[in-house]
């Protein structure tokens, strides 16, 4: 377990892998295990990656401040450190001049554009070098950066050379890319894509945004939604949380929201949690709601219903 850096290659061992990247301008990652050859990887490399850049400070969420050392807590001579004094002390200072050392010629708007994300942050970095005009089209429209570093993900079929297909795609208007996205292009759609944030976006939400804008009655209805957050974005777009949702719920969520984003988490660990009660017991059909306490006070409800003994499995 640990790091090491040399040629301006960056090893990380892990309990049960190797994986060494290698930085700009050309950056590159293979992985290796006990069982499997070294072979090149991008999702392996994303959460190294992504820990290298909160080591040097470039993530908000992911900062390693200067370790504290207390002297009073030091051994006597000739004893060994604790290890929690030893990591603070010596692991985490080289492990931040590693990190520095491999992104040592990375240009500052790279880090910029990598900083509006939260996540793919390696597939984004590799998009960044190989189409240098992507960091241009990032600052405007940094969703569309993000699917073109996962571009094999929307367009079907799958590019077999996926960096040279958006070389040759990221110079035409705008309209054009999110089509070759698999997106729809009306000038509705095209207007509702400049309110989405890159933070907190993920594939999966991407492609249920997809899907729900390819609907035109779920187009209609996130439209006169207007912009949300992506946590109360996912309530109206995954497919089968849509069918308990109303207008005035993802309303209700987005105003509590506004003071605590634990209310968008609350109400859709609630959801699931109905959904595997329908699954399991026989209950009428679940209701659409209107308010996030009524979501709340149902899931109780359904709490005490199913402890108590009052309702009945379903057949299998």
């Amino acid at each position: 377990m640990g790091w090491g850096y040399a040629d301006g290659k960056l090893s990380v061992f892990g309990a049960r892998d190797i994986v060494v990247m290698r930085g700009w301008p050309a950056p590159m990652a293979w992985r290796r295990t006990k069982t499997k050859p070294w072979r090149h990887t991008r999702i392996h490399a994303d959460p190294v990656f992504r820990d290298v850049l909160g080591k040097v400070s470039l993530l908000s969420d992911r900062i390693y401040p200067d370790p504290v050392i207390d002297d009073s807590s030091h051994p006597a001579s000739g004893e060994k450190l604790p290890f929690d004094l030893y990591y603070q002390s010596k692991i985490i200072p080289r492990e931040r001049e590693m990190a520095q050392s491999f992104l040592r010629n990375t240009p500052q708007e790279v880090f910029s554009a990598l900083a509006h994300h939260s996540d793919r942050h390696w597939h984004l970095y590799c998009l960044f070098a190989r189409c240098p005009d992507t960091v241009e089209l990032a600052k405007e429209h940094p969703v569309i950066a993000y699917a073109l570093a996962s571009c094999w993900v929307f367009h079907k079929p799958e590019p077999s050379q996926p960096m040279r297909a958006v070389r040759s795609l990221v110079r035409k208007p705008v309209p054009a890319i999110w089509e070759w996205l698999g997106f729809p292009v009306n000038p509705i759609a095209l207007g509702m894509y400049r309110w989405l944030e890159p933070r907190g976006l993920t594939i999966k939400r991407l492609l249920d945004y997809r899907a729900a804008m390819r609907r035109p009655s779920t187009q209609q209805f996130l439209f006169d939604l207007g912009p949300l957050e992506w946590e109360c974005l996912e309530l109206a777009i995954t497919p089968w949380m849509s069918r308990m949702i109303t207008a005035d719920l993802i309303r209700d969520v987005a105003q509590s929201s506004a003071w605590d984003l634990n209310w968008a988490e609350q109400v859709k660990e609630a959801l699931i949690y109905l959904r595997m009660i329908e699954k399991e017991y026989e209950i009428l059909e679940l209701p659409c709601f209107g308010r996030v306490t009524d979501v709340v006070e149902f899931r109780k409800h359904l709490e005490n219903m199913t402890n108590g003994g009052f309702l009945m499995r379903r057949q299998k």
